[in-house]
């Protein structure tokens, strides 16, 4: 490669590719938006998150051995009184439960979000 493409050799180049990726003095800025959930809602959410055995998942899961190289993450965060926890899902990742891919689609979908984040969508031929 490095025949074919000498600027690989080149510490300049991969320099001048790093600093297009940074960006300096520009304003980080977010929106925040409100979802009111009822209490049954927010309940039924809540024991879904449980009951799909989050509490005792790894932060992270494998590799599928036939994973493509390029792939979006997305983490569920919590905190309670006693515990807190984050676990990693990315979308060639092996071995997720699917409940918890199903509670975690559940709270991007109760978001609005799920046009921008797919990480289950149920087959309906798997229901014949």
């Amino acid at each position: 490669m490095s025949k074919r493409f000498p600027e690989l050799l080149n510490e300049d180049y991969y320099k001048k590719l790093t600093d297009k990726n940074i960006i300096i003095n520009k304003a980080f800025g977010y929106d925040s938006v409100r979802i009111r959930l009822s209490n049954r809602e927010y309940q039924s959410v809540i024991n879904e998150i449980n009951e799909s055995g989050y509490w005792s998942l790894p932060f992270e899961f494998k590799m599928s051995p036939d994973a493509g190289t390029d792939s979006g993450s997305f983490y569920l965060e919590a905190n309670t009184k006693e515990k807190y926890k984050v676990v990693r899902i990315g979308r060639w990742d092996a071995d997720v439960p699917l409940a918890f891919k199903k509670a975690c689609q559940r709270l991007v979908d109760m978001a609005g979000l799920n046009k921008e984040i797919s990480i289950y969508h149920e087959d309906k031929s798997e229901n014949n």
